[in-house]
């Protein structure tokens, strides 16, 4: 699905049902096209899965100690900023909306809550495709996922 205006996705789902391998498949598709695809994410460990990934704090100069005057601190002559400012004006909002938040409204909100969600197609993905040979090992994770997998003492499966 391509278009002039962009779009915004959340992809969500348990562990082994694909999503590293969609996040790659969809910055390869795009990047082959000559378009330019950011992967950021909220961890360096989750940054170095992907093909030029990097945290959003790195990528968009986002303070990690956020207080009433925190904002981002981007070049107005740099690459990102050019970059940014070519953004659809969903992004556009998303990018004003993450960069003058609060970190007392951010740790009370979560994205579900925010309005940036409503805009966002949420995807879910449910079959593990780790598991899929083993039904029974799928259902098993699916109940680890759902924490009614019985634990010892000390919490573990």
């Amino acid at each position: 699905m391509k278009t002039k205006n962009g779009a915004v996705f959340f992809i969500n789902g348990p562990g082994g049902t694909g999503k590293t391998f969609l996040y790659r498949a969809l910055l390869a598709t795009i990047r082959s096209q000559g378009l330019i695809a950011l992967a950021t994410a909220t961890s360096g460990v989750a940054a170095s899965i992907f093909p030029g990934g990097r945290t959003a704090h790195s990528r968009f100069k986002i303070p990690i100690d956020l207080h009433a005057n925190s904002y981002c601190s981007i070049s107005k002559q740099g690459v990102l900023a050019q970059l940014l400012r070519h953004a659809n004006s969903l992004l556009s909002r998303l990018w004003t909306a993450l960069c003058r938040t609060l970190l007392e409204q951010t740790i009370d909100g979560c994205l579900i809550r925010s309005h940036s969600y409503r805009c966002m197609e949420i995807i879910v993905l449910s079959e593990n495709m780790r598991a899929r040979s083993d039904p029974l090992f799928c259902e098993f994770l699916r109940g680890v996922g759902r924490g009614i997998e019985q634990t010892d003492d000390n919490g573990n499966i």
